[in-house]
């Protein structure tokens, strides 16, 4: 055998034995090679924003049944939102008249509304459906038997609440009758294929391993009619206080004014607070270099002239911050951390120490 030969297959036999040795140490699924990570990324909590929003400003969409008095509610992610009002009247027709006699009836309100339930999570997927079997239920009376016939005891009327777009008179529950409900997967969206361990944090055995499919998102629609618990209508010429918010403006703010008033005090706020930050900032400086001077001057006299000074800078700034915590709550507004860090660093670090 040539040197060349023997130098050659000597090569390949220790490629393979350094390729038995990896093996070895790596073993291979069906010739896959297998991977792992010596450094695996740690696992970062996550937290959906849509329900921190949705918890602060109860931006859901409530239903409470009036029989059960079970309570549910689902994210107002609104896709339809339809409000109808609808007018009926008598018409008759007579002789020589080129118009019918109109008798006024009655005035009659539903609303239709669509919303998508998209989950973030298996647990919020299957939140979301049980949710919406809770409120199929609701669409059904409650019987009582009698002997042996079941006769309907309370009808299925149910309440609902969205911030101020499904509300009652006084800015409460409205209280209504649903038409039917709709909700269907979306199936672009996909599923949550059943987690066992997952099922097992959330204490439930329901969505256990097995057929069991949980989508991912719920596109829900249905129309309710809307029954008046009070008589609504005018008091002679005039609208009646106790319905001020009716149908659907935000609780508090009853009338063109009452928006107007805000939107004016915000505007007001925001211009005195611009110019009363000016003068609390110049005052501010006014009040540090009196202290200033202070440390400086060595006749007793002109030191509690400056502290003086500075004392009144002080004040006066005092009565500024105050004023301009007036003005942003006039404006809707509050002092945020910062202004709060900033005004108190000022206003603490000097003249509080004088004797």
């Amino acid at each position: 055998m040539a040197k060349s030969e023997r130098k050659e297959k000597k090569a390949t036999n220790k490629v393979k034995r350094l390729e038995e040795k990896q093996e070895r140490r790596n073993p291979a699924s069906q010739g896959t090679p297998q991977f792992q990570s010596r450094n695996p990324a740690p696992s970062v909590p996550w937290a959906d924003p849509t329900d921190s929003y949705a918890n602060a400003f109860d931006n859901f969409i409530h239903f409470i049944s009036t029989i059960s008095g079970k309570a549910i509610k689902f994210k107002a992610m609104l896709t339809q939102f339809e409000d109808q009002f609808s007018s009926e009247w008598n018409s008759e027709q007579v002789y020589g008249r080129n118009d019918p006699i109109q008798t006024f009836r009655n005035t009659t309100r539903k609303i239709s509304i669509g919303w998508d339930a998209p989950a973030a999570s298996f647990t919020e997927a299957a939140n979301n459906i049980l949710n919406a079997a809770e409120l199929t239920r609701m669409l059904y009376p409650s019987y009582e038997d009698r002997g042996s016939v079941s006769t309907i005891n309370q009808a299925p009327m149910i309440k609902v609440k969205l911030r101020n777009l499904l509300q009652g008179y006084n800015g409460q529950e409205l209280l209504v009758t649903l038409d039917g409900i709709t909700f269907s997967p979306d199936l672009e969206a996909g599923w949550f294929d059943t987690n066992e361990d997952v099922v097992a944090a959330t204490g439930t055995s329901l969505f256990a391993r097995g057929p069991n499919l949980v989508p991912k998102l719920l596109k829900f629609s249905c129309t309710m009619t809307v029954l008046h618990q009070v008589t609504i209508g005018y008091e002679d010429t005039a609208w009646p206080n106790e319905l001020s918010v009716f149908p659907n403006l935000p609780y508090g703010y009853d009338n063109l004014d009452s928006f107007a008033t805000a939107a004016a005090a915000a505007r007001v706020g925001a211009d005195f607070e611009a110019e009363e930050r000016e003068e609390f900032d110049r005052i501010l400086e006014d009040a540090i270099r009196a202290e200033a001077d202070a440390d400086m001057i060595t006749s007793n006299n002109q030191i509690a002239r400056a502290r003086n000074k500075a004392d009144r800078q002080q004040l006066r700034a005092r009565k500024l911050s105050a004023n301009i915590a007036e003005a942003r709550s006039a404006a809707g507004m509050e002092l945020t951390s910062e202004d709060h860090t900033a005004i108190g660093d000022k206003l603490l670090g000097f003249s509080d120490d004088y004797d």
